[in-house]
């Protein structure tokens, strides 16, 4: 591994990173940690060794036990978290959308139901007026009602099989 390519793999301050294969790391496993430090090397001959400081961890640490923690950035989690909204917006619009044509739906059938009773109003009219009842002057003829033989009455009914 070239120097170049040995410093980028080296652990800078700001670092977030998760003990792993160390006592430390099962006290609070999962704990992500942020690197106090760059990453440095100290000691001399067979006592060299690497270290890097932690916040909120007393005295240094051995790189070798942490693994770098790569957290989407700040703008990556603004981006999904309007991407999600957007969703949500998105499946919002599409359940108002469906309530919409429901309610046309169901107002265009009140209308027809509206349209039925004020015919079976009419008809019932014609049938309750007790003008309609009555026969001719001079007593000839029949009645509105006789005469009509309950064509109303049945012109109506059969509008409404035709609906069902």
């Amino acid at each position: 591994m070239t120097p170049e390519r040995i410093e980028e793999k080296k652990l800078k301050k700001g670092d977030r990173v998760v003990m792993h294969t160390c006592i430390e790391s099962e006290e609070e496993p999962g704990k992500i940690w942020t690197c106090k430090s760059d990453q440095f090397t100290r000691g001399k001959g067979v006592f060299v060794q690497d270290s890097v400081f932690l916040e909120g961890y007393s005295g240094s640490f051995a790189p070798e036990f942490l693994q770098k923690v790569v957290l989407p950035s700040e703008d990556e989690r603004m981006l999904a978290a309007q991407e999600e909204s957007q969703q949500q917006i998105n499946e919002w619009q599409e359940e108002a959308k469906q309530w919409r044509d429901e309610f046309v739906s169901k107002n265009d059938e009140l209308g027809e139901a509206q349209q039925t009773i004020d015919r079976q109003r009419e008809v019932l009219e014609f049938y309750a007026n007790q003008e309609h009842w009555e026969l001719p002057s001079f007593g000839r003829g029949q009645s509105m009602v006789t005469s009509d033989r309950g064509s109303k009455a049945r012109e109506l009914l059969k509008e409404g099989s035709d609906k069902a």
